[in-house]
């Protein structure tokens, strides 16, 4: 009985009939379970096909708006207004292009009030600075990862393309680019894909929800390598939202994911490069260790830290996630995000 579509299409619509582990049921929960996570992969295909066309042609629309808003104010030509221009286009971009599937996302699908809520904050405050670490370390491992990645590619003569984030110069600037890189990711990517998608996908197992939320959550960056650390930045912080209980917890998380390098950043503005280096491995290397003894204690605290549900019915967890993978609209987003990684690889050479 683990095959999925033989037995959903077999299974009738009503009438009584007996499931193993249900007893006699009007309608077989895993046709329920089925219908409930196509509808899910709709959803979430068309909200990452939101994501990356507004992220795309947000800049244009965004930039078309500030023209006809500065139509109504006297003429400014100063360098530094421009400079808070351009950050105030990229903001308004960035948030167009999270916040209204994280609007529909959340109207559609409005996830079960039980499992982690947005609002709750967590119960067990040592827990959650626990996976603080956590998430630092991940930052460190992860930005360790990407540099051997683009040494790797550079010897395949192939360079990920990526924005350019510098520091701006004027003040006003500065605030809407720290507000952008930091504070609106935090909010509104968690929001969303811990917030409202793993919530959703928790009635199907926890194991699955945390697979999706993290594969989907991978497909909205730029490049491979952010995309594979987007994947596993979404594990460890929906496996963190599942453990506390709190959504709270996922936009703290990344909130430190999103400052330290910025952070660093701006020392090797500020320092140059030797006091930078200092810095950059002293800190790694105290982020590390700290990670590692919170880790055992962890393990000693819970024994079935890492445990996670299946379900409710008996479907494997590898046919729930062929099932919502080969959804039509996750197929298209998978193009779309296809086209994206070609978009932002040069060849050297």
């Amino acid at each position: 009985m683990n095959n999925w579509r033989t037995d959903f299409q077999n299974s009738p619509s009503n009438g009584h009939i007996y499931v193993n582990g249900f007893g006699f049921v009007n309608t077989d929960p895993r046709l329920q379970e089925g219908r409930g996570i196509r509808k899910n992969a709709s959803v979430t295909g068309l909200v990452l096909v939101l994501i990356l066309v507004l992220s795309f042609f947000g800049p244009y629309i965004a930039a078309v708006l500030i023209n006809e808003f500065l139509q109504f104010m006297p003429a400014i030509s100063d360098y530094t207004f421009n400079l808070t221009l351009i950050e105030m286009r990229e903001l308004l971009s960035y948030t167009a292009s999270m916040g209204i599937p994280l609007v529909l996302a959340a109207l559609v699908l409005r996830p079960h009030r039980g499992s982690a809520s947005p609002y709750q904050m967590p119960s067990d405050w040592a827990l959650f600075t626990y996976y603080m670490v956590f998430a630092l370390a991940a930052t460190v491992l992860l930005s360790l990862m990407t540099d051997g990645m683009e040494r790797i590619l550079a010897d395949f003569h192939v360079l990920e393309l990526t924005p350019d984030y510098l520091l701006p110069a004027a003040p006003a600037a500065l605030v809407l680019y720290l507000i952008r890189l930091s504070v609106l990711p935090a909010l509104l990517e968690e929001l969303l894909f811990r917030g409202v998608l793993l919530r959703s996908f928790r009635q199907f197992g926890d194991a699955f929800a945390l697979v999706a939320s993290s594969v989907s959550f991978g497909l909205i960056h730029y490049t491979m390598s952010k995309d594979i650390n987007g994947f596993i930045l979404g594990m460890i912080l929906g496996y963190c939202v599942i453990r506390t209980g709190s959504v709270f917890t996922a936009i703290c998380g990344r909130f430190l994911t999103l400052l330290l390098p910025l952070t660093l950043r701006m020392v090797q503005h500020i320092a140059g490069g030797a006091t930078y280096r200092i810095v950059l491995y002293v800190l790694y290397i105290f982020i590390l260790a700290i990670a590692v003894g919170v880790f055992v204690l962890v393990c000693r605290r819970e024994s079935n830290a890492f445990i996670l549900s299946k379900g409710n019915t008996d479907i494997p967890i590898s046919l729930k996630l062929r099932g919502f993978f080969l959804n039509i609209s996750m197929i298209l987003a998978a193009i779309l995000w296809i086209l994206q990684i070609f978009r932002h690889i040069h060849i050297i050479g």
